[in-house]
């Protein structure tokens, strides 16, 4: 997905910024996932392993950054519609 986003990025500063969101999303999901953990532990008495934290993460990350690039098309095609094009 990854490879796929940095391909059609068609400029140079498009790619940075694709980056740039790649790792806040990364970031954004270990948090996330760091805290789930942190608040279901004792609770509900499981021990996962850093496979599983890692697993969860990424997923997390990954469903982040779709739903933030899908939010980002919406708007341009709300845009379009406007007739306020993205030049």
């Amino acid at each position: 997905m990854v490879l796929a986003t940095l391909f059609f990025s068609s400029k140079a500063g498009s790619i940075i910024e694709v980056l740039r969101q790649l790792l806040v999303c990364f970031l954004y999901g270990f948090g996330i996932v760091y805290l789930f953990i942190g608040l279901t532990k004792k609770m509900f008495k499981y021990n996962p392993t850093r496979i599983h934290i890692i697993k969860w993460a990424v997923s997390l990350a990954a469903l982040v950054a779709a739903s933030q690039f899908m939010q980002g098309v919406y708007q341009t095609y709300l845009e379009v519609l406007k007739g306020q094009a993205p030049q």
